[in-house]
């Protein structure tokens, strides 16, 4: 695959016409290969270099997010924050479109249509408010892929590097978050286990787009490359995103924005058994999003650093990548020395 060149070398993750291709049946490098950057022991900054196990990569996300809280829950809490000024309004419209529907109507002069409109605009909320999610997140997605390619590389990170990776690539970065979200929408309608699947299929599209400069569409073949190299390759990624999502992401969002929801549902039965007022609605609606915005500040970060570090597991496992990366990070102890 023909990819682009990237401005600053160190971080062009393309596959190198240097590197030596993986040998099929090898088995991959192991902890203690010549690949590896002396002085090191092994790791760039929390990443072994090395193929990842499944806690490798679920504490690396952890690790990360301690080490580099400015650009990953710093960063997240801007885009969070749009967010959040974006779906209020949304969803605000959405309470009142379903309280309208349990409103009496009248027998005479009256809209026999209110619940068929009220049912329509909850769905266009819902499928509005999951567009503006989708976007933020992928957004979120490709700043966390950046840390972790400047933390495996051996590069500052800091805001200002971070968001200097990711800006050029902001519109191609919008536009990779809409497919993945139609597919994943698509994909939600089909399987009865929900947008799982789909999700794990485009799981390395966003590391890959930012990692190796291409463009959304070459990601995701980029991607499709990397996971469908066998079964158990594929088989191994959704399980891991699926214990990342269910376990750590689940585990926070209900603890974190679970007593957000309460509060948002007290509010509106303040005035029960009457109609709950359009202050009372407007409250409750931003005391469930506040709540979705402090919990997505840190899940949604970590789930983007879970797909980074499987895109690096999968770049080493399928083409050798750690004696790459073991190179790079010795050739820049050198320049350094």
């Amino acid at each position: 695959m023909t990819t682009q060149t990237a401005a600053a070398p160190d971080l062009a993750w393309s596959p190198s016409a240097e590197s030596p291709p993986p040998v099929p049946g090898a088995s991959p490098p192991v902890h203690g290969s010549p690949g590896q950057a002396r002085g090191t022991s092994g790791r760039s900054g929390p990443i072994p270099i090395r193929p990842l196990s499944l806690g490798e990569i679920l504490d690396g996300a952890v690790s990360l997010l301690r080490l580099y809280p400015g650009p990953l829950l710093g960063l997240a809490a801007l885009v969070m924050s749009v967010q959040l000024l974006l779906t209020v309004p949304v969803q605000y419209l959405s309470q009142d479109f379903s309280l309208s529907i349990f409103s009496p109507i009248p027998s005479s002069g009256g809209n026999d249509l209110n619940p068929l409109l009220a049912l329509f605009g909850i769905a266009l909320s819902a499928t509005i408010g999951a567009v503006i999610a989708g976007l933020c997140a992928g957004v979120v997605s490709g700043m966390a892929a950046a840390v972790v390619g400047r933390s495996a590389t051996g590069q500052p990170v800091t805001i200002s590097a971070v968001w200097a990776d990711v800006r050029p690539r902001i519109w191609a970065l919008i536009g990779l978050s809409l497919v993945i979200g139609l597919a994943t929408a698509i994909g939600s309608l089909f399987f009865l286990v929900g947008a799982w699947p789909v999700g794990a299929i485009f799981a390395l599209a966003v590391p890959a787009m930012m990692l190796e400069r291409v463009g959304p569409i070459q990601a995701i073949r980029r991607g499709w490359r990397l996971i469908f190299t066998n079964f158990w390759a594929f088989a191994r990624l959704f399980l891991i995103r699926v214990l990342a999502t269910v376990i750590v992401a689940g585990i926070w969002t209900f603890l974190v924005a679970g007593p957000f929801e309460v509060a948002s549902q007290v509010i509106l039965s303040l005035n029960a058994p009457q109609s709950p007022s359009p202050g009372q609605i407007l409250l409750s609606v931003f005391a469930s999003g506040l709540g979705a915005m402090v919990s997505g500040i840190v899940v949604i970060p970590f789930l983007g650093c879970v797909d980074a570090l499987l895109y690096v597991d999968r770049r080493m496992r399928a083409e050798g990548y750690d004696i790459e990366l073991g190179q790079r990070l010795r050739a820049s102890a050198r320049r350094v020395a």
